[in-house]
């Protein structure tokens, strides 16, 4: 690594690399020495573990739904290639966890539905909706914690699902949940420091990506040798930055 560093350094701007590909170069470079060949060339191309590994389109999960009756609002998600039918939930437990809610849903800022969710009775009043910036599947496992707790994240859960769902509870202050996101991701983290840092990253939590590269010191010879899939779509100075700190 720290041969190869210095003349990635006098690369330039790499905006238009990506991880994957920089960690084939660097992997060619740690070859010094050796003739270059076919079998040297190879190092460039993605190996065969490399190539079955394949970056998630989406997430799977478990869209959140509750037994408990006379919900008054429906909370909808970003539109996207998910169910377009909003997340039936309670005023009172949103405003519990969230002041950015309760101050939301006091103001009535988000319009009346005069809608009801299918399955409603049919003299059932209309609920009010709640619009969210993020996707079905972080809503989803927002309300889940916010109805079940801390249970709710003893599933494992992607490192990226546990990143957007800690941006999404710092955006609506929802402090007395977020403890437990942080200790689910800081358990992940701990195994998964290059995982967690570009996710981190791609959510704009930088305090986060520094906490996990100061995860990642404690092993910088494992990690700098490290492939995962997501580097095929992550920008190669995110990796150069993250293989500078370890450095």
């Amino acid at each position: 690594n720290a041969e190869a560093m210095p003349f990635v350094d006098s690369l330039g701007p790499m905006d238009d690399i990506s991880a994957a590909n920089y960690f084939r170069l660097k992997r060619f470079l740690r070859c010094k020495g050796k003739p270059v060949d076919g079998e040297s060339l190879l190092l460039l191309s993605p190996t065969s573990a490399e190539r079955g590994e394949t970056t998630p389109c989406g997430v799977p999960f478990e869209r959140f739904a509750t037994d408990i009756p006379s919900t008054d609002i429906l909370c909808r998600p970003a539109p996207g290639e998910e169910s377009t039918e909003p997340l039936r939930a309670h005023e009172a437990v949103l405003s519990v966890h969230s002041t950015v809610l309760k101050a939301r849903l006091a103001g009535h800022e988000d319009p009346v539905s005069s809608d009801r969710a299918s399955g409603s009775p049919l003299d059932s009043p209309p609920c009010r909706s709640l619009h969210f910036d993020e996707d079905e599947a972080v809503v989803s496992a927002l309300l889940t914690v916010c109805y079940h707790g801390r249970a709710s994240l003893n599933i494992p859960r992607p490192l990226t699902m546990l990143t957007k769902l800690l941006k999404a509870e710092e955006k609506y202050d929802m402090k007395d949940i977020a403890h437990w996101t942080q200790a689910a991701w800081d358990e992940r983290a701990f195994h998964s420091p290059l995982e967690a840092y570009f996710a981190a990253i791609a959510n704009g939590l930088e305090d986060h990506a520094k906490g996990a590269a100061l995860k990642a010191v404690e092993r910088p010879l494992l990690l700098t040798s490290a492939y995962i899939s997501v580097m095929e779509t992550t920008s190669a100075p995110i990796y150069h930055r993250f293989l500078k700190f370890i450095d």
